[in-house]
């Protein structure tokens, strides 16, 4: 079987589940092996109409509040145009609390956040259907804490029923947080496990990648050079 049809498989009987599966599932791997791209790929060929599931990338995100209101922009994107100028004003029907998050259920909070959590009219909004997939893309790059991420990204498949694929490079979350000797490090460890389900790591599909690349090139020419070469 080649590179990462496994996950391929994996992924659309995940998303198949007629009830709600109760995990997430991560897929790492380095930066540059083409998680996005996959990822990508696979939604393409899987769901003809894309509002079935939401993508957001959480590259720069700084707040839970920055993550709905890219679900809004995508729900919403007449109302969250910029002519519009009611982006960041219209999302409700979220309770604003501070909650202690016990994952690992030893009796102990893993943290708190002071967030936002989705209620069942943000849920009801999201209208995705029977599918109610969600992608967080970059993880490592959030400016969330990642303890805090996992445990806002927790409600959605907990509270909300829904299916959460998540892609990161998990090797930088661990190492930037001193080779997991960091108190943060460790809560990511433990949390994960409560969060995520399945983990699978995407390898680099390079003749995958150059074929879809070389499509989009305007030059017959190009186009031909690098599919030979």
């Amino acid at each position: 079987m080649p590179e990462n049809d496994h996950i391929r498989v994996f992924l659309k009987y995940y998303c198949e589940l007629q009830s709600s599966p109760g995990y997430g599932v991560l897929l790492t791997g380095l930066w540059g092996s083409g998680k996005t791209w996959f990822i990508q790929d696979f939604l393409s060929k899987t769901y003809l109409d894309p509002k079935r599931y939401l993508y957001v990338s959480l590259y720069g995100m700084r707040s839970v509040e920055d993550i709905e209101s890219e679900y809004f922009r995508q729900i919403h994107p007449v109302l969250s145009s910029k002519g519009a100028r009611l982006f960041g004003k219209i999302v409700k029907g979220v309770l604003k609390t501070s909650i202690n998050i016990d994952l690992t259920a030893d009796g102990k909070a893993d943290g708190s956040i002071s967030a936002g959590i989705p209620s069942e009219s943000f849920f009801e909004k999201i209208q995705l259907s029977d599918d109610k997939l969600l992608i967080f893309d970059d993880l490592e790059r959030c400016s969330i804490s990642i303890a805090d991420l996992l445990g806002y990204i927790n409600q959605y498949i907990e509270h909300g029923g829904f299916k959460v694929i998540m892609l990161s490079n998990e090797s930088e979350i661990i190492s930037k947080q001193d080779n997991g000797k960091n108190p943060e490090s460790q809560a990511y460890i433990r949390i994960k496990e409560k969060v995520i389900g399945r983990s699978f790591e995407v390898l680099p599909e390079l003749d995958n990648a150059l074929s879809h690349f070389s499509v989009g090139l305007p030059s017959e020419r190009v186009r031909e050079l690098i599919n030979t070469h």
